[in-house]
């Protein structure tokens, strides 16, 4: 869906023309890019570990930009498992963890890693843009804004409506994704589809 028939699906829908959806894109997107577990938005990031000066022993891979969530990382030939910071720092543990905070991920080996993630789909500046997102996903870009677009006008029950919506809209998307990679004699989008 491009740009500007997004603006106008969602002026339709809060039955106003003043909500600045250009502002509230980020917010919306960030929503979906933590959400959404589909290969359109996967992204394979290979790079070095720098030392972790606040934790000793520890190593740091810097997320990306468009990072939105961890999907796989991996060391070397072993896949790390996620643990969360305080189980990460406390326990000490060594070897195959992982965990994310702040900007960065941290493991305890200096090794090269290769990040999988789901990107934070670009933001539409123009209103002929239109990422791959919001063509295979209208839906859940579109209730994305609305919750942004309700959250502005300080509209909680809508805020309650459009994330019940949202949440659907996401789950939805994820099942279809798991079916097309679970099913046989349908083949997966790797990398961003067709």
């Amino acid at each position: 869906m491009k740009w500007v028939n997004m603006k106008l699906l969602a002026d339709g829908y809060v039955h106003r023309k003043d909500l600045p959806w250009a502002s509230l894109q980020s917010m919306a997107w960030a929503r979906v890019g933590r959400s959404i577990d589909v290969t359109d938005n996967e992204i394979i990031l290979p790079g070095n570990v720098a030392a972790f000066p606040a934790l000793p022993g520890t190593y740091a891979f810097t997320q990306p930009d468009d990072f939105g969530r961890v999907k796989a990382f991996k060391q070397g030939d072993v896949q790390l498992m996620a643990q969360d910071i305080q189980a990460f720092e406390a326990k000490n543990w060594q070897g195959a963890f992982f965990c994310v905070t702040g900007t960065s991920i941290l493991t305890r080996t200096a090794t090269a890693a290769v990040l999988t993630y789901g990107a934070i789909p670009a933001d539409m500046a123009a209103d002929d843009d239109e990422t791959v997102m919001a063509k295979r996903y209208p839906d859940a870009m579109i209730k994305a804004l609305l919750v942004e677009g309700a959250t502005f006008m300080q509209d909680f029950e809508q805020v309650e409506v459009y994330t019940k919506q949202f949440n659907q809209a996401i789950d939805e998307a994820n099942s279809n994704s798991a079916w097309q990679r679970q099913t046989p004699g349908r083949a997966p989008n790797i990398m961003g589809g067709p």
